[in-house]
């Protein structure tokens, strides 16, 4: 192996997360039985680093994920999208909630 082979071999393993993928957020739903691990998470914006991905584990904003024998985080994209499908049903709930105060408040 020569200096330039390593060098794209170091690359490959320490790339930033999201860096080289390119999943979005429709992907986890039309490949349900597909894994997915970090890297496509960062690609989709759920989460932006490593440490933001155990923040958000660790807190449980994020679903569990299953650990493989080799050590790797990864998810189902059904798991996924049912995430993703919690966080518009609470996203519409605010929504709602705001507009009720806000007519609340003209009509005082």
């Amino acid at each position: 192996m020569n200096i330039v082979d390593t060098a794209t071999d170091i690359g490959r393993r320490y790339c930033p997360l999201g860096v080289a993928h390119t999943t979005t957020p429709a992907d986890f739903r039309s490949k349900p039985d597909q894994l997915f691990g970090p890297h496509d998470l960062a690609a989709a914006g759920i989460v932006g680093s490593r440490t933001g991905l155990h923040r958000a584990l660790k807190r449980g904003r994020l679903p569990a994920p299953m650990r493989l024998a080799s050590g790797r985080l990864v998810w189902y994209g059904r798991t996924i999208s049912a995430y993703l499908d919690g966080l518009e049903h609470a996203a519409g709930e605010r929504r709602a909630a705001t507009n009720r105060t806000c007519e609340m408040q003209v009509t005082v």
